[in-house]
């Protein structure tokens, strides 16, 4: 029976699997596989489920024990895997490109198992988080807005702005200049995630394991400033990115580490984080975060409210801007395109259809947050 089950079209994955000529043992295996994937992909179709049994479930367990014995070393553990996974991956490539004509049936199950043992370990130690009730729903708010809105709320986001600026240069023409390491940024991340779970206990953090990425140089050619490693729960931050930006940037990559798939969603969480924090860089990080973001999203509408906008901007502020632009621009080449494509399409199959702009949904939830939950910031 396993033997005619395992010769079939797997619609959903696009894959034709024909297995002649293997044992019966194998079979039961590679059969097993595609039962648990297909059991996986029902299962993200229920995000109530997921919520409730993986990721308020065994998820805080896994992340927790990940970054227990993990988070104590200063490097990071999930870079050298990767860097093992890719050399390895790629002399296998070479190897079965130069012997293809060769290729045992054997060596075609293994290389299979090893795909699929990948993708099982990927969604069991973090990927089902894709699938969880969004933040979102959760606090009943969405990323939609009206232009009327999207101007007043950067107005006045340029005002609080332009105050924490001064309080911390004492001159609107000097650009912020962050006086600590990037080892003390980690080390007062956690006092936002404090305030933060005080409420939305959904929110709450416990033992961080943020570590600079060793593959900071290819990180910046792929134009991103941070991952997590699902699959050691580390935080990866690039250690390349100008030092003003580096708060958040821990920020967000410490709300994914707490399960949150959705890039916007992170970038809320980031922003939030950070102006939480009672570190006063912390909060310039968080606010020129989202004042980015919001004055892209002002050119793209009205790129002549966008200039009357920036003339209300600190000189100083616009420095910063300018250091994170230079940054980027020094280091843009062809690897940025492709890599975004590639990650555009993994969000949009990871249930992110907007793909990489998913990332600037985060002004509609930012401006929906404010006008719901804060109101006495002034941001409305």
């Amino acid at each position: 029976m396993v033997g005619k089950i395992t010769k079939f079209y797997l619609v959903r994955f696009g894959i034709f699997v024909r297995i002649e000529g293997v044992s019966m043992k194998k079979k039961h295996i590679i059969f097993l596989f595609f039962l648990l994937i297909f059991m996986m992909q029902w299962a993200s179709s229920y995000p109530e489920f997921i919520e409730k049994w993986y990721s308020n479930g065994i998820y805080p367990f896994i992340s927790q024990l990940s970054r227990t014995i993990l988070g104590w070393i200063p490097f990071s553990v999930g870079d050298i895997i990767y860097l093992s996974l890719g050399i390895f991956m790629v002399y296998n490539l070479y190897y079965w490109i130069k012997h293809y004509r060769r290729l045992k049936r054997q060596q075609l199950y293994n290389a299979f198992l090893f795909l699929g043992t990948i993708y099982l370990l990927f969604y069991s130690l973090w990927g089902f988080n894709y699938a969880r009730i969004s933040v979102s729903q959760k606090l009943t708010i969405n990323h939609q807005y009206t232009p009327e809105e999207l101007i007043s709320f950067t107005r006045k986001l340029i005002d609080k702005t332009n105050t924490i600026h001064l309080q911390i240069t004492q001159d609107k023409d000097l650009k912020v200049t962050v006086p600590f390491d990037q080892n003390t940024v980690f080390n007062t991340t956690h006092n936002g995630y404090q305030t933060l779970s005080k409420q939305f206990d959904f929110l709450t953090f416990e033992q961080p394991s943020i570590k600079t990425s060793l593959l900071s140089l290819p990180l910046t050619y792929m134009g991103f400033s941070g991952y997590l490693n699902p699959f050691t729960n580390e935080a990866q931050v690039n250690s390349m990115i100008p030092m003003y930006n580096f708060p958040t940037t821990s920020c967000h990559e410490m709300a994914h580490q707490i399960g949150i798939g959705s890039e916007s969603e992170c970038n809320l969480i980031g922003h939030l984080a950070s102006v939480k924090n009672n570190n006063i860089y912390f909060q310039y990080s968080g606010y020129t975060y989202g004042l980015r973001y919001c004055l892209s999203d002002v050119y793209d509408l009205d790129p002549q409210k966008f200039e009357e906008l920036l003339a209300e901007l600190n000189p100083g502020i616009w420095e910063n801007f300018e250091e994170t632009h230079h940054f980027q621009t020094a280091y843009e080449s062809p690897i940025e395109t492709v890599s975004k494509l590639i990650y555009g399409n993994y969000l949009k199959v990871n249930k992110q259809k907007d793909g990489m702009k998913t990332y600037n949904n985060f002004v509609g939830l930012m401006i929906n947050y404010y006008q719901r939950y804060d109101q006495s910031s002034q941001l409305f």
